[in-house]
């Protein structure tokens, strides 16, 4: 039932693409589904929905590297191909005093990074993104340069029960059915509400979906 509503949806607009994700998620709750394993199965089964699943692209490069030292271009660099902005998700290497011709995959999308403050107000919520563009599973945070972890839920962060206190140094991820996407601390009781003035770096990737799709080269 889940894979033919999911064959289904692919056909409509991102709000109700987005609707519909929540409500799988929703009743397929005793199995293995969640908002990302619905998502998941979309991808499996050949569907894009609302920009969660960037193209990739492979391209053939070549450089002529005469210097004695190895020339490395790090990751998250921005190309532009056919039009379209695409990223290296993984450092490019190329050895020292060699020519290189090499094949190096690219991910489409455009990698956006934003500093926030807090506000100290208990379930602060933080938007940075608009019209289902976001790729979900790209989003990182940092909480004063500190890695905070990305869930669906604090259902697990209860204070009273986890065995190590940094656990509790999550956000929880979110889109809302305009298609806003936001980040949501948790109060203190479940996962750590941060201090007042905190630097919140968000580091996530804008793409285009299948729109963003080119031919490989």
């Amino acid at each position: 039932t889940a894979t033919a509503l999911v064959n289904g949806m692919a056909a409509y607009g991102s709000m109700l693409q987005y609707m519909l994700v929540s409500q799988i998620a929703n009743c397929y709750t005793s199995t293995v589904f969640s908002k990302s394993a619905v998502y998941q199965l979309a991808d499996t089964l050949g569907n894009t929905l609302h920009g969660n699943s960037p193209s990739k692209v492979l391209v053939n490069i070549t450089r002529n590297n005469l210097i004695y030292k190895n020339l490395v271009i790090p990751t998250d660099c921005q190309f532009t191909l056919g039009g379209k902005k695409f990223f290296n998700p993984s450092a490019i290497i190329f050895p020292a005093g060699v020519t290189v011709v090499t094949d190096i995959d690219l991910t489409q999308g455009e990698v956006i990074n934003v500093t926030k403050y807090t506000s100290g107000i208990a379930s602060e919520k933080m938007y940075f993104g608009s019209d289902f563009k976001v790729d979900n599973s790209s989003v990182k945070v940092w909480v004063n340069d500190e890695p905070w972890s990305v869930e669906e839920s604090f259902l697990k962060y209860d204070k009273n029960y986890v065995l190590d206190s940094n656990e509790l140094n999550t956000v929880v991820l979110k889109t809302t059915a305009d298609g806003r996407t936001y980040i949501k601390f948790g109060d203190g009781n479940f996962a750590t509400l941060p201090l007042t003035g905190s630097t919140v770096k968000i580091r996530y990737i804008l793409n285009e979906g299948s729109k963003g799709n080119i031919e490989e080269n």
